[in-house]
């Protein structure tokens, strides 16, 4: 395979979406959805700019996607266990709710 060659603005645009990576992945380990959706919100800035780039040198394409192919995986499969955890939660916190009203209403009675 040929090596493709990435301007030098591609490649800081990159980097910069490189960098959410583990902040992501940090902010996943520690449940913390308000950081998530916070990174969330300023990834699109770094995907829209790695877009943009990447349309103007499309040579380059190849070797974008797979510098962040497995970044991507990683945090897709992370947002789908903090979705779950906060769904599990959330569910928890509905059966307690319930409980406490069936037992205030049987106390009333």
């Amino acid at each position: 395979m040929m090596a493709s060659v990435m301007s030098p603005e591609l490649e800081g645009a990159l980097s910069e979406l490189e960098a959410f990576y583990p902040r992501f992945e940090a902010a996943i380990a520690e449940a913390d959805a308000e950081a998530v959706a916070d990174l969330v919100a300023d990834r699109g800035a770094a995907v829209a700019a790695v877009a943009q780039l990447t349309a103007a040198e499309p040579d380059a394409a190849l070797a974008v996607r797979e510098r962040i192919h497995d970044g991507e995986r990683a945090l897709q499969e992370g947002l789908r266990a903090l979705h779950q955890q906060v769904f599990d939660a959330l569910l928890a916190h509905r059966r307690r709710a319930r409980a406490v009203t069936r037992y205030a209403s049987s106390s009333s009675s």
